[in-house]
C-alpha cells in the first residue's frame, strides 16, 4: 500500500459529479470488502 495512492483510484459505476463513489454499486461493495480484508481504510469512503 505504500506504493499506491488509493485516493487516486476508483472503480465506481455511478460516481457523483465530483467523482466520489456511490458506495452502493457492486463495484463499490467489492472494493469495500477488499479494503476491509486488507485491513485498510478506503480513502474515498472515509469521512
Amino acid at each position: 500500500s505504500d506504493l499506491v495512492d488509493y485516493g487516486l483510484t476508483h472503480s465506481c459505476y455511478d460516481p457523483d459529479e465530483t467523482g466520489r463513489p456511490c458506495g452502493a454499486c457492486d463495484s463499490c461493495q467489492l472494493r469495500r470488502q477488499g479494503f476491509e480484508a486488507a485491513g485498510l481504510v478506503d480513502p474515498l469512503l472515509a469521512d
